[in-house]
């Protein structure tokens, strides 16, 4: 009997049309949607948002890579024929780090050889979603539709995380110094949004993507006050030369602590590695932008905390009460949380 388990399960591990993980089907596919979207002659002839949608469920279903690639056929398909001329590449394309999902096990020969083929014998052509800044020479992402909160599913998260994707790694300026391995990075965060249950934890979890990009610059907003689960203590802290100190203490606040008192903890945990937990849905390029959000070091979900502090040679813990942030939405822009 041990026998036959330990052959079926070698079967099982050789057979080469299942996929370990299914949420390679939904990263595989994505890629290919994207390069499709920005790299063929004729992106208008297909519904792009639409087509992901709609596969998105049989993406879900696909048990087989032969399944996989029939729905990447059909994507194929849709594009229609193009004219083929030999050209010398971009700087762009030459790139290669961009294109290694290409070499990925799961797509057919047939597929794969569209693909490649498609990279390197496209014309030049205006892409209605790719427009460029003539001051600047940035790329301008155009034509997107957006979609309401009332329209949440996980479907519009995949896609959501698709678009963001294939952006970056084909119009990120800084793509050839992110830190992560940014195919890696898709294939990590995919299970992730499509699983989310409300708009709150698309945010959070949109943030956490787009802080892998490592880049202060690059910004998520929300017209909500999604830091409404987070509670503060009566008091506030500043960064000043690596070091964290209490600026303020309001009238309300009961505690020993004393302004200029230096936070060297916070619910037990070093300030180091309170920052690393920040750096998680924070984007920054360098420690100096991170530490410029240290108003958020403070936040809880809990409704109290516990900080240390040092006084001369003395250390001095307390657990504080903690109250819900207030949030004026009529000055929203000015909220630094």
């Amino acid at each position: 009997m041990k026998k036959l388990i330990l052959f079926l399960a070698f079967l099982y591990c050789i057979n080469p049309l299942y996929s370990q993980n299914k949420n390679e089907y939904l990263v595989a596919y994505g890629q290919a949607w994207g390069f499709l979207k920005y790299f063929h002659p004729h992106p208008s002839s297909v519904n792009w948002d639409n087509t992901l949608l709609n596969d998105y469920d049989k993406l879900k279903n696909c048990s087989t890579d032969k399944a996989f690639n029939e729905i990447l056929s059909e994507l194929i398909s849709q594009c229609g024929d193009y004219k083929k001329k030999e050209r010398q590449l971009a700087d762009s394309l030459l790139f290669t780090e961009s294109f290694e999902w290409m070499n990925g096990a799961l797509f057919s020969k047939v597929n794969r050889a569209y693909l490649r083929e498609l990279k390197t014998k496209k014309a030049k052509f205006k892409n209605k979603y790719v427009q460029i800044n003539r001051s600047a020479f940035n790329p301008i992402i155009s034509n997107e539709v957006n979609y309401p909160d009332s329209l949440f599913t996980n479907a519009i998260c995949y896609l959501g995380i698709t678009r963001y994707w294939n952006v970056i790694n084909y119009y990120f300026p800084y793509r050839r110094i992110i830190k992560h391995n940014w195919d890696s990075i898709y294939l990590k965060l995919v299970p992730e949004f499509v699983n989310l249950t409300d708009m709150d934890d698309y945010y959070l979890a949109v943030r956490r993507l787009n802080a892998k990009i490592s880049d202060g610059h690059a910004a998520t907003v929300s017209q909500k006050n999604l830091f409404g689960r987070y509670t503060t203590p009566s008091l506030s802290c500043q960064d000043l030369e690596g070091r964290i100190y209490i600026d303020d203490i309001e009238p309300t606040c009961t505690t020993q602590f004393k302004k200029s008192d230096r936070i060297v903890a916070i619910d037990n945990m070093s300030i180091d590695d309170r920052y690393k937990e920040l750096s998680d849905v924070f984007a920054s390029s360098n420690n100096y932008y991170l530490k410029k959000i240290s108003y958020c070091l403070l936040l809880t979900q809990n409704d109290n905390i516990e900080i240390t502090v040092k006084r001369g040679d003395t250390l001095i813990t307390d657990r504080l009460k903690t109250s819900p942030i207030k949030f004026d939405s009529s000055k929203k822009q000015k909220n630094k949380y």
